[in-house]
């Protein structure tokens, strides 16, 4: 039964609100818990009656009727703190709890709260229960206050007879529906603001972001507020040009700037310039960036600059440099270390167009006088500055098998003389041998006895054998290459004595050789084998086999049955001294001894032993079972077998088969017979299970009986038994809850549940929520109650609203709306008309805060790419809608030297292109150069190939000088600074010869000049002294002296001679005979003086000589 309680409304003056009406206070006679009170106050009225001060206190306990039970009021402990439910605040000091209250008592907290009304004790007081057990009347109010109230931005308060509206910060009005306005706002200059309203146009909560554009930084407050004072958080920034560091003029030069924002500001364009006889290094322009940096870094005004020079090779250099090293007016001296001359000016300058004003002078090294190899020897010579110069060193060595004899090493000193004598060479002696004993030697001596290489040969007398190598020589470091050899007797194999046995030899000529005899004897047990007596004869060979000593032999043995014999032999198998060891296989024992051996006499020590099977217990049948054996070796021994298995009924338990194992032991336990167990079964939840065991617990013949607690239902049968099989005869049945009709989730919500006891069933509870985007109307939680209802209805969910948009300046906007005008998910997309470009997000959406995703975009002109003036060159540009912006044109010019390739004007376009690339300078070029014949060109290319300042160095390969300048560069005006030069072959003195010498020369490179070659021959009769070839090197020396003809011996040559004049005057008489002596000894002379004049080079200068042998190549 429900009560309703109904009362006018109470005017009061406390309250200023103008809003004035009645509200009602309501209960039920039904006793229930806290929760299930609060939600029937929930679902019928407002809420559960939050007391919220002690006038409404009194006037409750003055007309609510007395009732033992008393009655639940919307107060409760929520974490630790005493709240009122309906507003989520904690209670004020206006509290009015009873004598000693808030405790608790019990094991349970509590955290609800009762009224007392009307009580004998404590009347109107207020008293804290236990939420969930104890059971009072729910006392309700349907009040004045809703959730429109106030406007939604003030706290609607209660009072008897009507409401007061307290308003939020930054809210006010009788209802709280305005809000507080702040001035308004202006975008900074050369900035944007971007704002959004909450509650209108520059009011409460209107926030605003400000922005600055490219090369302007943001000066204050990025962000602002506007406050519940009606103030601005902050000041409006303002938009000031970045700065850039301020620069200076070049040394050497000055510079032009231009300030559009302020001095060394955004955009910012400097100029430089350098004085007449300096250089720019860098860019001509530059400007101040939107990053506050400068485009270039400040260029440089250097000097000119003359090729660097070094030091002459072996010489100094000191140099004087006014404006930097070998720049403009720098000055040089040159001199030389001792031992050096000077080739060349010793003072030069860098002049004004970059070139020295003469060319390095050298140093070259002092002369001495060529040397010739000694005989039978070498000169390994090294020319450090040239051949046989200042500083050469000549090293002497003489061939295989002859020695030095003077100064090893020699050089050219300073005054141009040599520091020794040229040495000589002889030949190594080696020391003199001996004939060995029994031997004989045979030696040869070419240059001189035992001298190098002299050769021996050795052999031997008859009976005896060389030892060493038949033949030696005399070798270079004047040892003999072998050592002398010996004679000794031939020898026999060495013999050993006879295992077990003895050897007894006698020696004529030495251990083992020809005539020793031996004889052979055996240790007792043992027996002789071949002869007793051996000889070694004269081929060096026994005259019989050495003999053998073997033991005395047992009778084989065998194996016991089911064992092992394992037998060691010394002297054979079966032998004397043999021993065997016996031993059975597993489950079986030894009878007898477990070693045996085989002795001198030829018998066992002991018999042959057996093996017999192991005894395992006896066994009997299980109770309720059989058993059933088998027997290989006899009843329970080794390897016996047992099957056990159980009457009907029962189950065995243990291993159906047993053995009889190798130690004695049966493998498992005797099993035994139990009866068939089923699963054991628990009580159904919310449910109880009652069950008799006949033969053990869940055992066959056991039956359990099932009953469900109140408020479930019994799903299945009531009783089950356990059968023969091991099953149960029925499913374990189950109990469940009562069912409640199923929820589905709000449109664009969810929904959340927790069951306790199944799927929207008994006190199952489910919670509600939006989607992100949506606000939940209705009750955000409902229970399904005991009767099979739920508490509330099912809430709605419906979509946030955003601020509305406005088209930006110059663009469009195109918005979709789907739950509503400016509602959550509504979509905004931006454009901008012809010439203009987006600044900001293309699309924007209402997001589940109800703010825009992204701020309304702007439309600026299209920016071109940033250019940069071309090196070597200038760039002026005016900027029509901005920097590098639509309609902005640039005009390019080259410095002094460099010309330029493409367009004067450029003009970015609508599209954002530039009309034309951007031109370049380049350098003047000069004409293409080539090697000299016979030479090398290497050049630097500073601004390209043969163009402007390129620097060329020429040099000649070996055997060929440089005539001309070394270095030459390619000036502005676009020619080179000196003519290229040329390379001239080195040149030789010339050569001449005369008979007996006849010379054939081959010239690649012109007459007697680098590379050409002269072969050398003599007529017959002469021999050549000297070098058969003679080739004209790099340095303009032969590389040899000149060779000369000498005539064959006299002793010889006279032999035949007057050979033939005796046989002349035997022939023709003495007259004719002694006519032709005459005129062959003259002619012999005339030979002998033709040669002599023939001197070494150099003594005789080779160019006084006519040359009839020459031949042009």
């Amino acid at each position: 039964m429900k009560r309703f309680l109904w009362f006018a409304a109470v005017t009061c003056g406390l309250f200023t609100g103008t809003k004035v009406s009645a509200w009602s206070y309501h209960y039920n006679t039904q006793l229930t818990t806290w929760d299930a009170a609060r939600t029937w106050c929930q679902t019928h009225f407002i809420d559960m009656v939050a007391i919220q001060n002690k006038v409404e206190n009194d006037y409750l306990n003055e007309i609510i009727p007395f009732n033992q039970a008393y009655y639940w009021i919307g107060i409760r402990k929520i974490n630790g703190i005493w709240t009122r439910v309906m507003t989520n605040k904690a209670i004020t000091k206006e509290e009015n709890w009873a004598t000693g209250e808030p405790n608790s008592v019990g094991k349970f907290p509590e955290d609800c709260v009762e009224i007392y009304i009307k009580r004998d004790k404590d009347s109107g007081k207020w008293n804290n229960e236990q939420c969930g057990t104890k059971k009072k009347i729910a006392l309700c109010y349907q009040a004045s206050c809703n959730t429109t109230s106030c406007s939604q931005h003030g706290d609607c308060e209660e009072a008897i007879g009507n409401y007061n509206c307290t308003c939020h910060a930054g809210f006010f009005g009788p209802d709280c529906e305005h809000a507080i306005t702040c001035e308004p706002l202006q975008s900074p200059s050369r900035g944007w603001m971007n704002c959004t309203h909450e509650f209108g146009v520059s009011r409460y909560n209107s926030s605003c972001n400000f922005t600055c554009k490219d090369g302007f930084l943001l000066n204050g407050s990025r962000s602002m507020f506007c406050n519940s004072s009606g103030d601005w958080t902050q000041a409006v920034p303002t938009c000031t040009a970045i700065t850039c560091e301020p620069l200076q003029s070049p040394s050497h030069g000055w510079m032009n700037c231009t300030h559009e924002f302020g001095v060394f500001r955004y955009n910012s364009s400097c100029i430089f310039f350098c004085t007449d006889g300096f250089r720019l290094n860098g860019s001509k322009t530059m400007f101040c960036n939107s990053s506050s940096d400068w485009t270039q870094a400040v260029p440089t005004c250097t000097a000119i600059t003359c090729e660097p020079l070094q030091s002459p090779s072996h010489g100094w250099m000191n140099c004087a440099h006014e404006f930097g090293d070998f720049r403009y007016n720098s000055s040089c001296n040159f001199s030389c270390t001792d031992g050096f001359r000077l080739n060349g000016t010793k003072s030069m300058f860098c002049n004004s167009s970059g070139d020295w004003t003469q060319a390095v002078p050298t140093c070259t090294a002092i002369t001495c006088d060529p040397l010739q190899s000694p005989s039978h020897g070498w000169t390994n010579c090294t020319h450090e500055f040239g051949v046989f110069r200042y500083n050469s060193s000549c090293n002497f060595s003489c061939t295989d098998g002859f020695q030095l004899n003077g100064s090893r090493s020699m050089f050219c000193n300073s005054s141009g003389d040599w520091t020794q004598a040229v040495p000589t060479c002889t030949a190594i002696t080696c020391e003199p041998l001996q004939s060995p004993s029994h031997g004989w030697m045979n030696c040869a001596h070419e240059f001189g006895d035992f001298r190098y290489n002299s050769s021996c040969n050795f052999s031997c007398t008859d009976g005896f054998r060389l030892n060493g190598s038949k033949s030696m020589f005399c070798n270079s470091s004047g040892d003999w290459t072998q050592a002398v050899p010996t004679c000794t007797a031939i020898t026999c194999e060495p013999l050993q004595s006879p295992s077990h046995g003895w050897m007894n030899c006698a020696h004529d000529f030495g251990v083992f050789r020809y005539n020793s005899s031996c004889s052979f004897s055996c240790t007792d047990g043992f027996l002789l084998n071949g002869s007793k007596s051996m000889f070694c004869n004269s081929s060096g060979a026994w005259t019989q086999a050495v003999p053998t000593c073997t033991a005395i032999t047992c009778e084989p043995l065998q194996s016991p049955s089911h064992g092992w014999r394992n037998c060691t032999h010394e002297f054979g198998d079966f032998r004397y001294n043999s021993s065997c060891d016996f031993s059975c296989t597993d489950g079986f024992l030894l009878n007898g001894s477990r070693s045996m051996f085989c002795n001198s006499s030829g018998d066992w020590t002991q018999a042959v032993p057996t093996c017999t099977a192991i005894t395992c217990e006896s066994l009997q049948s299980p109770s309720r079972g059989w058993m059933n054996c088998t027997h290989e070796f006899g009843d329970f021994r080794y390897n016996s077998t047992c099957d056990f298995s159980c009457t009907d009924g029962f189950l065995l338990n243990g291993s159906r088969s047993m053995f009889c194992n190798s130690s004695g032991d049966w493998t498992e336990a005797v099993p035994t017979c139990t009866a068939i167990t089923c699963d054991p079964i628990q009580s159904p939840s919310h449910g109880w299970m009652n069950c008799a065991h006949e033969f053990g617990v869940f055992r066959y013949n056991s039956s359990c009986s099932f009953s469900c607690t109140d408020g479930f239902l019994l799903n299945g049968t009531k009783s089950m038994f356990c059968n023969s099989s091991g099953d149960w005869t029925q499913a374990v049945p189950t109990c469940t809850a009562i069912t409640c009709e199923p929820l589905q989730s709000p449109s664009h919500g969810w929904r959340n549940c927790t069951h306790e006891f199944g799927v929207f069933r008994y006190n199952s509870t489910c919670d509600f929520s939006c989607k992100d985007g949506f606000l939940l109307n209705g009750s955000r939680s409902m229970f399904c109650n005991s009767s099979s209802d739920w508490t509330q209805e099912v809430p709605t969910c419906t979509a946030i609203t955003c601020e509305s948009l406005q088209s930006p300046s110059h663009g469009w906007r195109n918005c979709t709306h789907e739950f509503g005008d400016f509602r959550y998910n509504s979509t905004c997309d931006f454009s901008c008309t012809d010439g203009f470009l987006l600044n900001g997000s293309r699309s924007m959406f209402c997001n589940s805060s109800g703010d825009w995703t992204q701020a309304v975009p702007t439309c600026t002109a299209i920016t071109c790419e940033p250019i940069q003036s071309p090196s070597h060159g200038w760039m002026n540009c005016a900027h029509e809608f901005g920097v590098f912006r639509y309609n902005s044109s640039c005009s390019f010019s080259c410095t002094d030297g460099f010309l330029l390739n493409g367009t004067k004007s450029i003009f970015c376009n609508s599209s954002g292109d530039w009309t034309q690339a951007v031109p370049t300078c380049t350098a003047i070029t000069c004409e293409p150069l080539q090697s000299p014949s016979h030479g090398w060109r290497n050049c630097t290319h500073e601004f390209g190939v043969f163009r402007y300042n390129s620097t060329c160095d020429f040099s000649c390969k070996d055997g060929f000088l440089l005539n001309g300048s070394r270095s030459m560069f390619c000036n502005s005006s676009s020619d080179w600074t000196q003519a290229v030069p040329t390379c001239t072959v080195v040149v030789c003195n010339g050569l001449s010869s005369s008979s007996p010498r006849a010379m054939n020369c081959f010239h690649p490179n012109g007459n007697f000049s680098y590379g050409s070659e002269c072969n050398f021959d003599c007529a017959d009769g002469f021999a050549l002294n000297g070098t058969t070839k003679l080739s004209c090197l790099s340095s303009g020396y032969w590389s040899d002296s000149l060779p000369n003809c000498e005539g064959q011996s006299f002793s010889f040559g006279r032999q035949i001679l007057l050979y033939t004049a005796s046989s002349a005057l035997a022939a023709g008489g003495v007259a004719l005979g002694s006519g032709l002596i005459i005129f062959i000894v003259k002619r012999l002379r005339k030979k002998s003086e033709d040669n002599s004049i023939l001197l070494p080079y150099p003594k005789n200068p080779v160019n006084t000589f006519e040359n009839p042998a020459f031949e042009n190549s």
